[in-house]
């Protein structure tokens, strides 16, 4: 019976997170467009900003079909939208014709198959090296993966750039299939990799859910009981190190033998992430404190339930409701430990974050107040 009540009140949180989604695609124009690409729009559009306001000549990239989002950020800067279709290495090709620097953000982070993980993660990114690979100058470029392709490790082992690679997830393995295709590049484009943690911020729609939950109910469900440390990152500080990274990071190394000496293997990429780790209940105590909360409810669910949970998840995405609760996010859930060491990332790039967490969570809400998301 307690399971059961636990399957049924998960099962309708996540029926009624799909009515309000499908409620807010109804009323914003070009949501609808953009919901699986959420945080990659965080990251793209801050960081096209941010590289306007130095007094670039920015050109974003927007996939065929997806349209940009009108309601995320102003249009104060001169920025130039070009549509890319990354299924073509021609058309690519001719897209990026005097093209200096590319910021590869474009990945999926929710999705159905490995298949169709790899079709965002891997061969989109052979497709857009490739075509920048026959450039008369091939253009600097940043990939932007995930901590997720590293893979966790045991508590009080901080993950570093030269570790061998583990993922547990389809999206990590895809994430570090395209770190791979990227190292076959390597020795025609100069390419730098970076790995952030949990990026939140303005913008975000994946993390909104836990702000909007605790908003609204003063509770906090968090997955598992024995509590795993995870990085997070601000998308403000995430574009801090990407600059950073296309100012003075150095090139990864174009080999993809897996026998590479260690500190060849992690040469040239870097984690990105705030150097105090948290907890899913910790954070969401940040966020209550944030909200004015005087209390906010931990509640532990176990690993059984949620993957049944996401079972039903997948039936109701199936419906058309956003699959955000999927059996490959329990795997990277229940693993030991997701802290990452970024003390190389602050050495060679001269990189930390400007602000705390703390402060960056009343930043993000306040721009969830502002564009009346809570």
């Amino acid at each position: 019976a307690w399971i059961a009540g636990w399957l049924a009140l998960i099962a309708a949180n996540q029926a009624w997170r799909g009515v309000l989604a499908r409620a807010w695609v109804r009323r914003q124009p070009g949501a609808g467009a953009t919901r699986r690409w959420g945080r990659y729009w965080t990251v793209g559009s801050t960081v096209a900003a941010r590289l306007a306001m130095m007094g670039g000549d920015v050109v974003a990239g927007v996939r065929t079909g997806r349209r940009r989002p009108s309601d995320m950020f102003d249009d104060s800067f001169e920025i130039t939208h070009r549509e890319l279709n990354f299924e073509s290495v021609s058309d690519l090709r001719k897209r990026l014709e005097g093209i200096d620097a590319i910021v590869h953000c474009a990945g999926q982070t929710a999705a159905r198959s490995y298949r169709d993980y790899l079709l965002a993660n891997r061969r989109a990114t052979r497709n857009l090296l490739q075509a920048s690979a026959s450039q008369d100058k091939p253009p600097r470029t940043v990939l932007i993966s995930s901590i997720s392709a590293s893979g966790p490790r045991q508590p009080n082992r901080a993950s570093r750039p030269e570790d061998a690679a583990k993922p547990v997830s389809l999206y990590g393995r895809s994430k570090l299939a395209g770190e791979e295709m990227a190292r076959r590049f390597a020795t025609r484009v100069p390419i730098s990799i970076l790995r952030p943690g949990i990026v939140f911020g303005p913008g975000d729609r994946e993390v909104f859910a836990m702000f909007k939950l605790i908003a609204q109910t003063h509770f906090n469900f968090v997955p598992g009981y024995h509590r795993p440390r995870f990085p997070f990152i601000a998308v403000q500080d995430l574009i801090h190190a990407l600059v950073q990274t296309l100012v003075q990071g150095r090139r990864i190394i174009g080999l993809s033998d897996p026998n590479l000496p260690d500190l060849d293997r992690g040469t040239g990429i870097y984690f990105v992430a705030d150097p105090v780790c948290y907890t899913f209940g910790q954070f969401g105590k940040v966020i209550s404190r944030a909200l004015g909360h005087r209390w906010v409810g931990t509640i532990p669910v176990g690993t059984p339930i949620l993957h049944v949970a996401a079972l039903l998840q997948d039936k109701l995405a199936a419906l058309g409701m956003p699959d955000t609760l999927v059996v490959d996010k329990i795997r990277e859930a229940a693993a030991p430990s997701w802290e990452c060491d970024v003390s190389k990332t602050k050495d060679e790039l001269g990189w930390s974050p400007s602000a705390s967490i703390e402060e960056r969570v009343c930043e993000t809400l306040d721009w969830y107040r502002n564009h009346h998301w809570l």
